[in-house]
């Protein structure tokens, strides 16, 4: 499974059910949230792949018993908030839950610069990932790196 954090009105998660992936996206705004719901029911009978795509409004990480998502890929893509001092800690100990994370470092809870990109990779890095290098360069939307959990359970 892949699971999107700050997954706005649902587009990246919808293009992964419609590729064949199961994937969920986390969405906390009250618009952006039933926005997403809505657009996935109403293409469902034209494309029924959507089926393996699912929201949630509950806040990243939901709290799990045990580590259910061992085996699975998180992505973070824009999760800009004003509410970034409140978020930022919460969700860097969240990615630890997942083998992969793909982080967007210039869009992580704020806007950053390429100077604030290794303070980001230090404080991930520091929460239990191992940095494995950029994934993908998007120019002026950020840069996308790789992070793979240290934990023993996905030796």
């Amino acid at each position: 499974r892949i699971d999107d954090v700050g997954c706005g009105w649902g587009q990246f998660v919808m293009l992964l059910a419609w590729c064949g992936a199961r994937a969920l996206g986390y969405e906390y705004d009250a618009q952006r949230y039933p926005t997403a719901c809505h657009f996935r029911e109403t293409l469902i009978p034209k494309a029924p792949a959507l089926r393996l795509a699912a929201f949630s409004r509950k806040r990243f990480p939901r709290r799990v018993v045990g580590f259910g998502t061992q085996n699975h890929l998180v992505v973070t893509t824009n999760i800009v908030t004003d509410l970034a001092d409140q978020v930022e800690q919460r969700t860097v100990l969240g990615l630890r839950r997942y083998r992969y994370a793909v982080v967007n470092l210039d869009r992580f809870c704020r806007m950053r610069g390429p100077a604030d990109r290794a303070g980001l990779i230090a404080q991930i890095e520091a929460a239990g990932m191992a940095h494995r290098g950029l994934f993908r360069d998007v120019g002026v939307d950020g840069q996308f790196h790789l992070f793979e959990s240290r934990r023993r359970l996905f030796a």
